[in-house]
């Protein structure tokens, strides 16, 4: 009879643990694909909270690393695990606040309340009372650098960078290598210093030739080339696009055809500038296109090109007219374009050489009113301040002085 009775009591043992085990399994593929702040994902937490404290926990911090949730979502599955602390044992305490400490990242990403501050005393709560595997640690030190970084403590940020970038040149991990440099240059460029930021990202870029990391190529390239641009190395910033397909360029760095525009008229190659553009243009829907028949006149100016330059001109004032046509439909007043400025008064100047004194006139008193606009844009007040000077040049060839 006793043994009858143990059989039994092992049979509804079994029974009820894989009535659980089945449940627990429905529960986690229903939240999987639920939305973590609909309702319906609150009612299947409710029948969550019903089973034993392991499955609940279990379940719990599935749901709390669940990926591409918006900053509400995070929120939500931060208080989740926050919740599931207490009951947790040591072992899974570890896993949730690893968790949880990648979550303070994301939301010190959406610069969420004081989530950087929690996120810094979490991870060095986790170095001190937790052992890890030589990767988590890593990974643990690289959030806390990311965090001093947005808390603006570089002087505790830029150590860690270096420790991690020794440890891994040690273990040979050339992709762990090339990011840690990524931040290290990141930070010399915060800090104005150029130069060093573009030596370390060259670097990076052999490392990622040299090993053969298409997916890092991209990410350098963008940097290196806004750095070349921004200190005016003119030559770089066309050597390095040419390392890869323009084309395909554009969909990981939309501005690349303006930048190597600018860059090819630094170094008075206008027609390849103009290709650019006109790359540019083809891409652009039909009344977009203002600012860029702008630029194409531009190149034809540095040309001494009048009648092609004023081509452009024309396109780009016809589309302006348009535009200011619809406003007007719409009782909304508009004025001349800024990016007209630096056409109209370059084309004058041109007009002028040519003692065509008349046109020349006539194009610097259409832009006029946008060289007393007030300008706090660097790149616009260099531009305001060249045609001032072009204009102030006029007005004293022509015996203007006191206007000029």
């Amino acid at each position: 009879m006793k043994a009858f009775y143990l059989f039994l009591l092992i049979f509804i043992y079994v029974s009820c643990t894989n009535q659980i085990e089945e449940k627990t399994d429905l529960l986690e593929k229903k939240l999987e694909v639920t939305p973590i702040l609909s309702l319906s994902f609150d009612s299947l937490l409710q029948e969550v909270r019903k089973l034993p404290i392991r499955q609940q926990i279990k379940i719990v911090y599935q749901a709390a690393c669940k990926n591409g949730e918006e900053i509400d979502g995070l929120i939500k599955q931060k208080n989740l695990l926050l919740e599931s602390l207490s009951f947790a044992s040591k072992k899974e305490k570890k896993k949730i606040l690893l968790r949880l400490l990648e979550l303070y990242e994301r939301l010190a990403e959406q610069r969420w309340e004081d989530s950087d501050s929690k996120g810094i005393q979490l991870s060095k709560e986790l170095e001190t009372n937790y052992s890890f595997s030589q990767e988590e640690e890593w990974e643990i030190r690289k959030i806390k650098a990311s965090l001093l970084s947005k808390r603006g403590l570089h002087e505790q940020y830029l150590p860690i960078w270096f420790e991690l970038l020794a440890e891994h040149r040690i273990a040979d991990n050339p992709k762990l290598i090339i990011e840690d440099i990524f931040a290290i240059a990141n930070y010399f460029a915060i800090l104005g210093d150029q130069e060093k930021s573009i030596s370390l990202y060259k670097e990076a870029y052999e490392l990622i030739i040299e090993n053969h990391l298409p997916d890092l190529t991209q990410q350098c390239l963008v940097r290196l080339i806004y750095l070349f641009y921004n200190t005016q190395q003119y030559e770089e910033v066309v050597k390095y696009t040419n390392e890869i397909e323009l084309d395909s360029m554009v969909s990981f760095m939309p501005p690349v055809y303006s930048i190597l525009s600018l860059s090819y008229l630094e170094l008075q190659t206008p027609d390849s500038a103009r290709f650019c553009l006109i790359k540019m243009n083809h891409g652009l829907k039909e009344g977009n296109g203002m600012s860029i028949n702008c630029r194409i006149a531009d190149t034809y100016i540095a040309e001494k090109n009048i009648d092609s330059a004023l081509v452009f001109l024309n396109k780009a004032m016809t589309q302006f007219n348009n535009q200011v046509e619809q406003l007007q439909k719409r009782s909304i007043k508009t004025s001349l374009p800024f990016n007209f400025l630096s056409t109209y008064s370059s084309l004058a100047t041109l007009y002028q050489q040519n003692e065509n004194y008349e046109q020349a006139v006539k194009l610097f008193a259409l832009v006029e009113p946008l060289m007393k606009i007030s300008i706090t844009n660097p790149v616009q007040l260099e531009k305001q301040v060249d045609a001032l000077i072009r204009y102030s040049s006029f007005c004293r060839a022509t015996k203007q002085y006191e206007k000029a």
